[in-house]
């Protein structure tokens, strides 16, 4: 998968990001954004980390993994099976 893709991918979990909203927090504009998703070029060393930061990734995994829906690692989902008085609850 592309770096592209990988930034597309991590903006959804992280509340619905739009790229205007990722831009203001990197301090660049929507249309580099919109580049960089469709690579048609790549960010600077200086944003890539910044990406990792707020992403929580590495830089090796923003730019050379498949980064997915199957894969739990950068996923807010978080199912637990919790007693609540005797009964089974799954909450998510």
């Amino acid at each position: 998968m592309s770096f592209g893709k990988n930034l597309q991918y991590l903006r959804r979990p992280s509340g619905d990001m739009t790229q205007e909203m990722l831009a203001e927090k990197l301090n660049v504009s929507r249309q580099t954004v919109s580049k960089w998703e469709l690579d048609a070029a790549q960010p600077e060393m200086d944003k890539a980390i910044e990406l990792c930061r707020l992403f929580s990734c590495f830089l090796d995994n923003l730019f050379r993994e498949k980064m997915n829906a199957c894969d739990g690692a950068y996923t807010n989902l978080r199912i637990e099976t919790v007693r609540l008085s005797g009964t089974l609850s799954i909450l998510s």
